[in-house]
């Protein structure tokens, strides 16, 4: 989860930053500029340490036979 979430983070920055993903057709640029979230004031604005993920959950969960999953 702890890769996931650097992952995720790291979609951010480059979302609200060089926009590499969006440039090489990686992320459909417009599931990003339609989406209702998306803060266009906050492109290229510099963030405290670097991080733009501050929170993320997941449910972990363990079955019966001891298998993790989520």
């Amino acid at each position: 989860m702890a890769q996931r979430a650097a992952l995720l983070d790291r979609i951010l920055d480059d979302i609200y930053g060089e926009q590499r993903l969006l440039k090489e057709g990686l992320l459909p640029p417009a599931l990003v500029y339609a989406h209702a979230g998306y803060l266009r004031p906050c492109r290229g604005a510099p963030v405290p340490g670097g991080v733009r993920l501050h929170l993320y959950a997941a449910d972990l969960a363990r079955s019966a036979d001891g298998r993790w999953w989520w």
